[in-house]
């Protein structure tokens, strides 16, 4: 959820003072938080407030609104939308402005399906946007968030965006200097989603919008919003933002990460790692920007020992994840038949050729991983630092043991090939391929089986 918000602070001194560049200092003694942040959580209190129950989220979405809302008069409203804040009875008033778009990553993290998604943007949009393309904007947002926690590639994304909202038949270095203010969901939703989809990591997305001027704030609020729950936030932005927040802003923004899950996991940039190796597809030995990990070198011990030390589970989540990896476990065999077959071959960047999954396995192991990883996000959140641990044994993440992993080795190690497929066309199958992910998912099962049945 902070990725709109980072996005609004760091756009926030160039709202009127357009920077076409990507060389500035991100979060700025001058930024602050302005509308998009405060509207934004107001739409967290809002569905914080409906415990599940979506029915009358329109109206509580109102009272929300307007009871924060009021707190910051000069927060940046425009002029409609402020005698809106302030009416006795707000009334929805035909508006397409870019305000529906910028407000509604909530509804992303809240939904459970891509109807969900559709459904919570609306309830929580036409109460003030109700114009067709305000409608439009806010849900092509919502629902793009949605397919980007549940493990859509951006190509996918892209094609889904494009079929159904808008033709993105630009980049931005087409319109770099000549995009203009514009505070309308239909000339600024699709350059927030370029931003999004040029970019190489989350910062580099909220550069991206910011470079190509118009209402900066706003634009870069929604490609946040996008980059998030795509690539994950890194934690020293994340920290710096919420200084920038007043306890009330910050209370809600923790209640609704935590009702709703932690962040995604964080999938470093292409430049934080070597060059990919040619042979097996994979994203070699990490740099130092995976070094710095505060973790301990994994234990030797048995593995009830592993679980116990390192882990940090309780039994009533043992339970749980032993429950949950099941599907997942069902796919051993399916990957080593995979291993032994010929490859399918499906078009990566460039339109290249690259060997894959075999589209129905492929999308039913991405199912299975989600499923597990939104039911357990602590557990997967920070498994790019706990990697940095891993890699201290080998040079690459494939070349380690998987039978002497433990609970926690194994679950970062099935997570970071699944979200290099972002970054590798054709990682899940390389590392199956390699039968390391088998080998994973075998030591997994193991642990699982030698876990107390109460």
């Amino acid at each position: 959820m902070i990725g709109a918000i980072i996005g609004d602070i760091a756009g926030s001194r160039f709202e009127f003072n357009n920077h076409r560049s990507k060389e500035f200092e991100l979060l700025h003694e001058n930024c602050s938080v302005t509308d998009d942040s405060i509207m934004s959580l107001a739409v967290c209190d809002a569905i914080l407030k409906s415990d599940g129950d979506y029915s009358s989220l329109g109206a509580i979405t109102v009272k929300s609104m307007q009871r924060i809302g009021r707190h910051y008069p000069d927060c940046g409203y425009g002029s409609s939308f402020y005698r809106w804040i302030f009416a006795k009875n707000p009334k929805p008033y035909n508006s397409f402005g870019n305000g529906a778009a910028m407000r509604i990553s909530a509804c992303g993290y809240a939904a459970e399906s891509l109807e969900d998604a559709e459904k919570l943007s609306r309830a929580v949009t036409e109460i003030s946007h109700n114009h067709p393309e305000g409608l439009k904007g806010a849900e092509a947002v919502a629902v793009a968030i949605y397919l980007a926690r549940y493990g859509k590639y951006r190509k996918e994304i892209r094609e889904f965006i494009e079929d159904r909202y808008y033709r993105i038949d630009f980049t931005l270095d087409d319109i770099r200097e000549s995009y203009a203010f514009n505070e309308t969901c239909q000339d600024t939703v699709p350059q927030a989603f370029e931003a999004f989809f040029e970019a190489n990591d989350f910062e580099d997305a909220i550069r991206n919008a910011i470079s190509i001027g118009g209402d900066s704030d706003t634009l870069a609020a929604i490609t946040g919003s996008l980059a998030e729950a795509f690539f994950g936030v890194p934690e020293h932005i994340r920290a710096k933002a919420q200084t920038y927040l007043n306890k009330e802003l910050s209370d809600i923004l923790g209640r609704f990460e935590a009702k709703f899950g932690a962040p995604a996991p964080v999938f470093l940039p292409d430049s934080t790692f070597d060059t990919a190796d040619s042979f097996n597809g994979f994203i070699p030995g990490m740099t130092a920007a995976l070094q710095a990990s505060r973790r301990e070198q994994r234990e030797t011990t048995e593995v009830e020992a592993k679980i116990k030390a390192r882990d940090g589970l309780t039994p009533e989540e043992l339970k749980s994840i032993r429950e949950d990896l099941k599907p997942l476990f069902a796919l051993i065999e399916p990957f080593d038949r995979a291993r032994n077959s010929p490859p399918h071959k499906s078009l990566g960047p460039g339109n290249c050729e690259i060997d894959d999954l075999e589209p129905a396995l492929h999308n039913t192991y991405l199912k299975a991983y989600y499923d597990f990883a939104h039911r357990h996000p602590k557990l997967v959140q920070d498994y790019l630092n706990h990697c940095s641990t891993m890699h201290r044994h080998a040079k690459r993440l494939m070349e380690l043991d998987a039978s002497k992993f433990s609970l926690k080795d194994a679950v970062c190690a099935i997570t970071f090939c699944t979200r290099a497929e972002h970054h590798c066309d054709g990682s899940i199958y390389n590392s199956v391929k390699q039968g390391f992910m088998q080998a994973a998912l075998r030591r997994l099962k193991t642990i699982c089986d030698k876990m107390p049945a109460k």
